[in-house]
């Protein structure tokens, strides 16, 4: 008699990218990230199915989307219960990764609250698995770290109802703020002078008298 074992060597590569294709290591609050994450065979053994890529998303990102073929080869479930938890299946569900083989890529969209703070960092985290076992799981799991940038563009808009003016006469003027920016502003200051009114620093969208 001879035993027969198996013993698959799944190799797990996520980064962070451009839509290019080019790995990245910033991001913007309020605009989207790119990740890529490839799965490799190295082991003697086919991975068979199904092949699962459980993705842990940091606090302040969230699934948007896959992109471009990878809606072909996988699917992406967002955990009701946990939505910073994504689980991508290569399809269909049996399928497998030979011995030697790689698996399509993975490529998908996350979105960064526009509230994250400037300079936070974001770890993503995952793990492949396969219905094969991997005697070496210390590659299957990766991380892709972004740092986080605020990128706002204030305006700021001063007007009065006043139809005519009197020398003497009270005039009350509005200033209204905008953030036309994908991140959210924080610790706006007006300076308001007789002639006009200018705005600075990261602000909230407020109305100031």
């Amino acid at each position: 008699m001879i035993d027969v074992t198996t013993d698959a060597d799944l190799e797990f590569t996520k980064t962070a990218i451009d839509t290019e294709g080019a790995e990245v290591s910033a991001a913007v609050a309020g605009e989207s990230v790119r990740y890529r994450i490839e799965v490799a065979d190295l082991g003697d053994s086919d991975a068979v199915g199904p092949i699962t890529v459980v993705d842990r998303l940091p606090k302040g990102v969230s699934f948007t989307a896959l992109a471009g073929t990878s809606t072909d080869a996988w699917t992406a479930v967002v955990d009701d219960a946990d939505p910073q938890t994504v689980t991508f299946t290569l399809l269909s569900g049996d399928a497998g990764i030979v011995s030697g083989g790689s698996a399509p890529a993975i490529v998908f969209d996350v979105l960064v609250d526009p509230t994250v703070v400037h300079g936070a960092t974001l770890t993503n985290t995952a793990t492949v698995s396969s219905g094969t076992p991997d005697s070496n799981s210390d590659n299957d799991t990766d991380t892709a770290a972004v740092t986080v940038d605020r990128e706002v563009d204030l305006a700021i808009t001063k007007t009065h109802d006043a139809d005519a003016v009197r020398i003497g006469d009270l005039l009350p003027f509005t200033l209204e703020v905008r953030n036309s920016g994908p991140s959210e502003a924080t610790g706006l200051g007006v300076l308001r002078g007789r002639q006009r009114g200018r705005c600075h620093g990261r602000g909230d969208h407020r109305r100031a008298p």
